[in-house]
C-alpha cells in the first residue's frame, strides 16, 4: 500500500469447528485502484476472550504483512 491511498477493512470471523463457535476476527485491508478492489497484504487477527463474545478481545500482534 502506498502513501496517500485509502484502505478499508473486510472482517471475517475466525471459526473453531471443535467448539462450533466464532473465536475471533480476521481484519484484512483493501484499497480501490483503477475501478477495482485490491487486497493489500496487511491484516490483524483479533481473538475473543471467550467464544462468541466480540466485546472483549486481544490482538495477536500489530498490523502485519500477510503471506503474498
Amino acid at each position: 500500500m502506498e502513501g496517500g491511498q485509502l484502505a478499508f477493512p473486510k472482517n471475517s470471523y475466525l471459526f473453531d469447528e471443535a467448539q462450533n463457535a466464532r473465536i475471533g476476527l480476521l481484519v484484512s485491508y483493501f484499497t480501490f485502484e483503477r475501478g477495482q478492489f485490491k487486497q493489500t497484504n496487511k491484516e490483524i487477527r483479533l481473538f475473543f476472550a471467550s467464544p462468541e463474545n466480540p466485546f472483549k478481545f486481544s490482538r495477536q500482534d500489530e498490523l502485519r504483512q500477510s503471506a503474498p
